[in-house]
């Protein structure tokens, strides 16, 4: 199998609904665990870091997307979202967990955009993904009341989503329901990069081009996650996993150029600024090409 080819480098744990609460599409790295402590304490004062069997990642967030694409001062276009219409679509634990993801990436996209009446009848569908998958214990019914009476705030819902969600991580990873929150990730993942694809078809900003290219680092974790689980006999989870795969061979092509520059430190106010650069070399071809295959991986999620 292909799949098997690949080269997997990295673990990482997945923050459910990543989609919903941070998004940010950088380049992962690890080290290891020394003390749960620090770790707790880490993740606490930066919620892009993550853990999973015992290593800590800098994660990438579908809702930075989200507000990358609004500060570009593109309108917003609630056509390229997962219609509310297609949940009965969804009928075996994988078609739910990808769905999930999906329309977490979305609510994040409405949320972003001030679209809070929309972003109502999204979380209604999240809501009921989380009960058919069996996480309703995960997150307190007094948690879900506060999100359903802040729906007309942004800043509140954000917050209380994201609260919410990391419950909802720890419910799954602490059950061993790993293949559900990989496939979680990879839902909110692939609607993320088609939404910022799809944007960039049309005069896109090199800010946008460079989140586009450094999703070859988070695919390669996405993938490292979808290891253990494939050939297990699901044929839907296989199929993605390979057409995930056949992307990641694309974005081998996209090269990231780093630029070394010193830090400038400011002793009396206690303050440094990272002033090194990046850059993201990606032809026309290989985006036209990142945007069809995503295109075709998310057509066939989304059914």
């Amino acid at each position: 199998m292909r799949i098997k080819r690949y080269s997997f480098k990295l673990k990482h744990k997945l923050t459910l609904f990543l989609a919903i609460a941070l998004f940010g599409l950088g380049a992962c790295t690890s080290v290891d665990e020394e003390k749960k402590t620090n770790e707790k304490k880490t993740e606490e004062s930066n919620p892009s870091l993550v853990t999973f069997n015992g290593k800590l990642f800098n994660v990438p967030s579908p809702f930075q997307i989200a507000l990358l694409v609004q500060q570009t001062k593109i309108p917003y276009n609630g056509s390229i979202l997962n219609a509310t219409e297609n949940l009965p679509n969804y009928v075996n634990e994988f078609d739910k967990a990808i769905a999930l993801g999906v329309y977490g990436a979305d609510l994040g996209y409405l949320t972003v955009y001030d679209q809070l009446p929309e972003a109502a009848k999204y979380f209604s569908v999240v809501k009921k993904l989380t009960d058919e998958l069996r996480m309703g214990n995960a997150i307190p019914a007094e948690l879900l009341e506060r999100i359903e009476k802040n729906m007309n705030n942004k800043d509140s819902l954000l917050y209380l989503v994201a609260l919410s969600y990391r419950n909802a991580d720890s419910y799954l990873i602490n059950n061993e329901r790993n293949k559900a929150s990989t496939c979680i990730l990879a839902g909110a993942w692939v609607e993320s990069l088609y939404v910022l694809s799809q944007i960039a078809t049309s005069g896109a900003n090199k800010e946008i081009l460079d989140r586009i290219g450094e999703q070859k680092y988070t695919l390669e974790n996405i993938l490292s996650l979808l290891r253990p689980n494939f050939g297990k006999g699901d044929a839907d989870f296989d199929h993605l996993s390979e057409k995930l795969v056949d992307l990641a061979t694309v974005f081998d092509g996209v090269t990231i150029e780093y630029s070394y520059n010193p830090p400038i430190t400011d002793a009396q106010n206690k303050t440094t600024v990272i002033t090194s650069s990046t850059k993201t070399v990606i032809s026309d071809y290989q985006l036209k090409t990142i945007r069809e295959m995503t295109e075709d991986i998310r057509k066939t999620l989304i059914k």
